[in-house]
């Protein structure tokens, strides 16, 4: 079996990590990106180029895509969210196709942004998308990775908890004053995962050849307010001060929905597959995570 991995946009905090543990685990990874730094190897200008490159390997991870939290969502700034998604999906899609020796699986990340914000509807893979602009571009971005004939694994992922960056590290900063809650009204269902995990299940994928679609969050969601009081334990810190949601929505604008809206995602397609969480508790991840 090949040990080869190709990561495009792996520049960024989940691409790095899984960079590392990867490479840790036997495997030669390749990070494919627009500069082409020290480490990395620039996009090929053509699919046929690309084709060539990653003909035969053990799987192309496709993580490419402008950040969705943190910026306004202006008419501009909407066209490089979808363009940087659908665009580099439809280039790895067709060197893929054309690839003299297939690489044997392509992992296309997705976002439980697919599931809109959906109050305490328990959320598993096989509900259509919500509506709404994050909803339709993780539906379209699916469409486009499903179209590589190769075995094809679309992880819809939840909120990555690393102390190294994501909206964990944001939460910390006020917590470490003792100004630190919840983010909104608190009840809106949080969708976390430890980012070990997300490790786990995607070497899990290429190992077993995984397909279809699989939602990559705790089997054990926590509401907001339970998240803020937990991390205020772990840290020893209360939990007391909340961030109300307008003040969000004049820093952020649109973005803001990205940390308020309510989704109960349930793994349900990994636990069928009797995949365990190593963190599937929130105490034990946030320990791990400060602590460890």
């Amino acid at each position: 079996m090949s040990k080869q991995i190709f990561i495009a946009g792996g520049s960024g905090l989940l691409g790095q990590f899984l960079e590392r543990h990867f490479d840790k685990n036997g495997y030669k990874v390749t990070i494919l990106s627009r500069s082409g730094g020290s480490h990395d190897v620039k996009y090929p200008d053509t699919p046929e180029e690309l084709a060539e490159l990653i003909s035969g390997a053990s799987a192309v991870i496709n993580l490419a895509g402008a950040s969705v939290v943190g910026k306004r969502w202006n008419k501009a700034y909407k066209k490089v969210l979808y363009d940087s998604r659908i665009k580099t999906t439809k280039y790895l899609v067709e060197a893929i196709n054309i690839a003299e020796v297939k690489p044997q699986i392509f992992i296309s990340a997705s976002a439980v942004g697919y599931y809109g914000d959906a109050g305490d509807k328990e959320l598993t893979e096989d509900l259509d998308n919500a509506d709404g602009f994050i909803a339709e571009l993780c539906r379209d971005w699916e469409a486009e990775a499903k179209k590589a004939n190769v075995p094809t694994f679309i992880p819809r992922i939840g909120i990555v908890l690393t102390k190294d960056g994501g909206a964990l590290k944001e939460m910390l900063t006020p917590f470490k004053f003792f100004i630190g809650g919840p983010i909104g009204s608190g009840k809106q269902w949080f969708p976390w995962v430890h980012i070990l995990d997300v490790f786990r299940i995607f070497k899990f994928a290429i190992e077993e050849n995984l397909e279809g679609t699989y939602n990559i969050a705790s089997p054990y969601p926590v509401r907001m307010s339970e998240f803020a009081k937990t991390l205020g334990k772990v840290m020893n810190r209360p939990s007391l001060f909340k961030v109300p949601g307008f003040v969000l929505k004049i820093i952020l604008g649109e973005s803001a929905q990205e940390v308020m809206r309510s989704q109960k995602v349930i793994p349900k397609n990994l636990t069928d597959k009797k995949l365990t969480f190593q963190y599937p508790h929130l105490k034990d991840a946030l320990s791990n995570i400060l602590k460890g």
